[in-house]
């Protein structure tokens, strides 16, 4: 399900943080089929989540709004691993 039309929405329909994050979801769900920031080594790092799953977080997390991150139990931290890769904020 796309928020805002899917692939080649111009952007948001509304300011409101609902309509914003739902932007942003579509925006990191249409860059899980590229290679995105994630290194080689981060493919084969033993975890529960797959790979695209985690190019996802990663896209997910990389926006400048994103400030908080809460995962609940963790089997070796290959998501964790994945949303902090590269994101500085």
């Amino acid at each position: 399900m796309r928020c805002n039309g899917g692939a080649g929405s111009q952007g948001p329909a509304s300011d409101s943080p609902l309509s914003l994050l739902c932007h942003h979801v579509d925006e990191a769900l249409e860059g899980v089929g590229h290679l995105g920031n994630l290194p080689e080594r981060l493919i084969g790092w033993p975890g529960m989540v797959s790979y695209p799953f985690r190019r996802f977080l990663n896209r997910l997390c990389s926006h400048q709004d994103m400030r908080i991150y809460l995962e609940v139990g963790s089997f070796v931290g290959a998501s964790l691993v994945a949303a902090a890769w590269g994101n500085r904020h």
